[in-house]
């Protein structure tokens, strides 16, 4: 297997990374919607910005590792609730 693929998955393949982005944002929302929580409520538990939180949520911003920490933490689940599309 190249270096550079997962599961026949290019790395370079940037519309792919861009859909994964977006579907962790669901993730995100569907999360914290199902702790019957704000995004306001959602950004003091994480210490993220709202603007940021509601931009990770839609898609239109990426989030690096330790936004993806301070999120997991906050609504207390597994990495896997917010990755289960990545096969």
């Amino acid at each position: 297997m190249n270096s550079n693929t997962l599961n026949n998955i290019n790395v370079y393949d940037e519309e792919w990374i861009n859909n994964q982005i977006s579907e962790i944002g669901k993730n995100i929302r569907e999360e914290r919607l199902r702790r019957d929580l704000s995004v306001n409520d959602l950004s003091l538990i994480s210490n993220i910005n709202i603007r940021q939180l509601y931009k990770i949520e839609s898609g239109e911003n990426k989030i690096g590792l330790k936004g993806i920490m301070r999120i997991i933490i906050a609504l207390d689940i597994s990495p896997n609730k917010l990755f289960k599309q990545i096969t």
